[in-house]
């Protein structure tokens, strides 16, 4: 078999065990929607009541929705990682399989979770705030960005914070409760220290002032693929020499 073939039939070998890793999320993507329509949905008629109760005091604006499903992707991120991981392990799947099946696993929770809130933020549009002047799902029309750009920009400030949550999990698993503490404390004062050296401090603002000088659509759709890609590297890390 030459090199060519070699590098084939490994690249068709990981599709494969990506596939066999998606498909322990297939049977979980379907309850996951539900609680989250059943959470959002309560949180909104309950909002809703409060805003029917202070109507004519002026326009009510909440955008609870964005935040509601960034957590909700958060918290499944964690819970994917550390309870389906192991099960991934026993049924002799690789770290890197089940990590790109839980990466794809967010994309496509956050992409549809996305279309749902936007199908509703036009609902919400057309009704003037469901006749209220309340905006529940409409926070892609408060920010200051092309109406197309949030298309993407949501997305792919979801898969940031459930890379965020990957890595977070990976981080308890390998270490347990109290190595995830160390680890998170452990990073924030070395951060702290780093922040007070001058030099890099210095470094530091010279970046930000270039960031800020650069349209808000890229800052944003750059800022948040860069750090899905860098959550996703270093929960990759992590997992490499956890012992399930």
């Amino acid at each position: 078999m030459t090199m060519s073939e070699e590098n084939t039939m490994q690249t068709i070998n990981r599709a494969t065990r990506a596939r066999q890793a998606l498909a322990l999320y297939r049977q979980v993507f379907p309850r996951n929607l539900i609680i989250i329509a059943l959470i959002t949905g309560a949180i909104f008629l309950l909002q809703l009541a409060i805003a029917a109760y202070f109507s004519g005091r002026g326009e009510v604006f909440t955008g609870s929705a964005p935040i509601i499903l960034a957590i909700f992707v958060f918290v499944t991120a964690i819970m994917s990682m550390t309870q389906y991981l192991p099960l991934a392990l026993g049924l002799g799947l690789t770290r890197h399989a089940f990590l790109l099946a839980s990466l794809v696993h967010a994309s496509i929770l956050a992409i549809v979770l996305t279309g749902a809130c936007m199908l509703l933020a036009l609902v919400e549009h057309v009704t003037d705030g469901w006749w209220l002047g309340f905006t529940f799902f409409d926070v892609a029309g408060e920010l200051t960005v092309h109406p197309a750009s949030a298309i993407a920009i949501i997305p792919l400030g979801l898969l940031a914070v459930a890379s965020l949550g990957l890595l977070l999990g990976a981080i308890h698993t390998r270490w347990g409760g109290t190595g995830a503490w160390v680890v998170i404390l452990g990073t924030l004062a070395a951060a702290s220290i780093l922040g007070s050296i001058e030099s890099l401090a210095s470094l530091a603002r010279s970046a930000a002032s270039i960031v800020d000088s650069a349209p808000m659509e890229a800052q944003l759709l750059g800022g948040y693929a860069l750090a899905a890609l860098v959550l996703a590297a270093l929960t990759s890390l992590v997992i490499r020499r956890a012992s399930i």
